[in-house]
């Protein structure tokens, strides 16, 4: 084997290998867009949630309002029975 043929063979390794980490690079790169997309999405829908509260906080009040009273009423009506 030459020194010229040599070459050649490192050349064609090293090459290879560079095309295979680029696009490890790149699918490393969409990956991690995608979960920023994800998240971005997450976070937009959390501030949606909070400026729905913030904006009418009567529809918050009710909504809790409700939530309480089922509860209540479900503790009532296991208290009632525990005693009977």
């Amino acid at each position: 084997m030459s020194l010229q043929d040599l070459f050649y063979v490192f050349a064609i390794v090293f090459m290879t290998l560079g095309i295979v980490i680029l696009i490890f690079i790149g699918y490393i790169l969409y990956a991690l867009k995608q979960n920023m997309n994800s998240l971005n999405k997450l976070i937009d829908e959390k501030v949606e949630a909070f400026n729905r509260l913030t904006d009418d906080p009567t529809d918050a009040a009710i909504s809790l309002g409700a939530k309480v009273a089922k509860t209540a009423a479900r503790k009532v009506k296991e208290a009632l029975s525990k005693r009977d």
